[in-house]
């Protein structure tokens, strides 16, 4: 477990897994904006899920994750970023199942833009 640990750090620590990791997300912003959503979900390549959350307060909330897990992956705050990306998460999972994406889907995803967690239990 304390060799799994270490690497995992490493990861996070990585400079160019970092600037991978802000382009993914630079990217995502950029998408978002040109479909005026709240997140694309890209779980299949061939038909994105564009999430539109119908309640208001959904929509900050996520944006607030988003932001604050980008900011905690800068900054190396792990424990926070893992938080951010849980909820974020939960929030998509009901949608991706929606629209046939698995929830393994949808973490990959967010793991290519914030690193790597595991989901709460």
């Amino acid at each position: 477990a304390g060799a799994a640990a270490a690497l995992a750090a490493q990861y996070l620590d990585d400079p160019v897994a970092k600037e991978r990791r802000a382009r993914e997300r630079a990217e995502m912003d950029a998408r978002i904006k040109e479909h005026s959503c709240d997140y694309i979900i890209t779980g299949d390549k061939r038909r994105d899920a564009v999430v539109q959350f119908s309640n208001s307060m959904a929509s900050i909330a996520f944006d607030m994750f988003r932001s604050k897990a980008a900011d905690a992956d800068i900054a190396g705050d792990d424990k926070l970023r893992v938080q951010c990306c849980q909820s974020m998460l939960q929030f998509l999972e009901p949608l991706a199942r929606q629209s046939g994406i698995s929830s393994s889907a949808v973490k990959a995803q967010l793991e290519a833009e914030y690193g790597r967690f595991e989901p709460r239990r």
